[in-house]
Formats: structure tokens, sequence, C-alpha cells
């Protein structure tokens, strides 16, 4: 018994800064987690050090809105990564960041999907050329998962001709996709 009541309060004290209660974050000390977790490559860490960051509504810096940009980039969440961007872009005038953008509005457009809420065939949606880029594909599997949760999903998907179930739609820059089952 005394060992577990060790291994509890060594656990408490040694847990990271972003536990659930975030009523009193230590700013500068999720910035320092953000910008630790960016460098490991800890993507889905960082994105949630920078939500907490956001919820809490302190005033983030363009370095905050670029780490959690590249964080959301990874995890395929492109649309939040376009918006943390281009804050970053309001912030701070950088070419390399209005490159980030534009690589992302000439690489993705806009799409909005439906599925019926009684679809029970799994979603169907695919796209009908092949993605090689992972982030791409990440963006697709987020564009699924959504579908399968909301029976909805409205976003940027990566430009080509996809399929949802037999209706077959084409993603450009230019117009909004729609498909509908």
């Amino acid at each position: 018994m005394r060992f577990i009541v060790t291994l509890l309060v060594l656990a408490m004290s040694t847990a990271p800064a972003l536990a659930d209660d975030t009523e009193n974050v230590d700013v500068e000390d999720v910035r320092r987690q953000i910008e630790q977790r960016v460098a490991r490559n800890a993507w889905s860490g960082a994105d949630r050090a920078y939500l907490i960051l956001k919820d809490q509504g302190v005033r983030l810096s363009a370095r905050d809105h670029l780490l959690g940009g590249l964080a959301a980039q990874a995890l395929g969440d492109i649309d939040s990564a376009l918006t943390r961007f281009e804050l970053t872009q309001k912030q701070q005038d950088d070419e390399e960041i209005q490159d980030r953008i534009q690589k992302i509005l000439q690489a993705y457009g806009q799409a909005k999907l439906k599925v019926p809420r009684d679809w029970s065939g799994g979603i169907p949606l695919r796209a009908l050329s092949p993605i090689v880029d992972p982030t791409r594909r990440l963006v697709i599997d987020n564009a699924k998962r959504k579908l399968t949760t909301d029976g909805r999903f409205s976003g940027l998907l990566p430009r080509g001709r996809y399929q949802l179930g037999e209706v077959a739609f084409e993603v450009t820059g230019d117009k909004l996709a729609k498909g509908k089952l």
C-alpha cells in the first residue's frame, strides 16, 4: 500500500502542466512546452498546449500561432493550420509564412460533404487518384472521421477528384466542391 501511495504522489508531482485543470496555467511554461513538443515532433501535445493558451484568452504571439499552425498541419488539420498561419502573418509580415499560406491555398480547395445520419456502410469517401503526401492523406482521413461522427464535413481537402458513394466531385481552388449521399 505504501508503494502505491508513493507512486501516486510521484506521478502527481511529475504530471505535465497541461492537465485537465487549465484555469491557472503558467503561460510561459505552456509556451516552453509548445516549443519543446514541436522540436520533438510531438504534434498532438503541441496542438493541445496551443489550444490551452487560446482557450484561456491569452494574447497569442506570432510565434505561438506559427507553432500551433505547424502542429495542426502535421496532424492533418489543414483548416486550423491555415487560420493559424494567417494569424501569424497578420502579426508579423513574413515571406516564409506567406509562402506556407500560398502553398496551402494552391494545394487545397473547399469542400462540403454530407452523408445521411443513418448511413451504416462506412464512409465511402475516396480520392480517385493516389495521394502520396502523408499530410494530405491525414486531411482526407480527418474528413472521413468527421463524416463518420457528424455526418458532415466542411473544410479544405487536397485538390483532385473524389468519390463519395456513387457521387463523383472535384475539389478545385475556384469553387466549393459539394458531395451528398
